[in-house]
C-alpha cells in the first residue's frame, strides 16, 4: 500500500476510558452543584445554633464555599463536554484515515486493473504528467473544513 505516514492507522483513544471520565465528571458536577442547598440548610442551622466567634466567621465560610461551588459545579460539566469532544474529534479523525486508506486502496487497484502500456498512445499523457485520480476514481478525501477550536478557560484564582 501506498506510504501513508499517520493515516495509515487509526488514532489510539481509549473511547471507554473517556466515556467514564465524561460520565464520573457529570456525576461529580451533579454532586458539586446539589451541595449548594446541603451549605444553605447547615447555615441556616448553625445560625440558630452556634454563638461566639464560631458564630461570626462560619457565615462567611459557607458563602464563599457557595461561590466556590457556583464556579466549580461548570467548570467540572465543561471538562465533561470537552472530553466528550475530544472522542468525537477522535472518532472524526479515525472516519477521515479510513476514507484515505479506501482511496489509496481504490487507486492501487484501479492501477492493477489497467496497467501502463508505453506503446498505448492513451497512457502516454500518464508517462507525462501525473493521471489525474479524481477522474479515474473519484476525489481524494479531505480533512475537516476548519480546525477543532479549543476554547482555554480561566484557570482557578485563589481565594481572597
Amino acid at each position: 500500500m501506498e506510504e501513508l505516514g499517520a493515516f495509515e492507522k487509526d488514532v489510539v483513544f481509549d473511547f471507554a476510558a473517556a466515556e467514564r471520565l465524561r460520565a464520573a465528571l457529570v456525576a461529580l458536577a451533579e454532586r458539586v452543584g446539589a451541595s449548594r442547598q446541603v451549605r444553605s440548610e447547615g447555615l441556616k442551622t448553625a445560625s440558630k445554633d452556634w454563638h461566639g466567634d464560631a458564630a461570626t466567621r462560619y457565615p462567611a465560610r459557607v458563602v464563599q464555599g457557595m461561590k466556590d461551588v457556583t464556579r466549580l459545579g461548570p467548570a467540572i460539566g465543561l471538562a465533561a463536554q470537552q472530553v466528550a469532544r475530544l472522542a468525537q474529534a477522535a472518532r472524526e479523525e479515525n472516519a477521515r484515515r479510513a476514507a484515505a486508506r479506501a482511496w489509496v486502496a481504490r487507486k492501487e487497484q484501479w492501477e492493477r486493473d489497467h496497467p501502463k502500456q508505453w506503446w498505448d498512445p492513451r497512457d502516454w499523457d500518464d508517462y507525462l504528467s501525473a493521471p489525474n485520480w479524481e477522474e479515474k476514481i473519484g476525489p481524494m478525501p479531505s480533512g475537516p473544513i476548519t480546525p477543532p477550536v479549543i476554547i482555554p478557560t480561566a484557570p482557578a484564582t485563589s481565594r481572597s
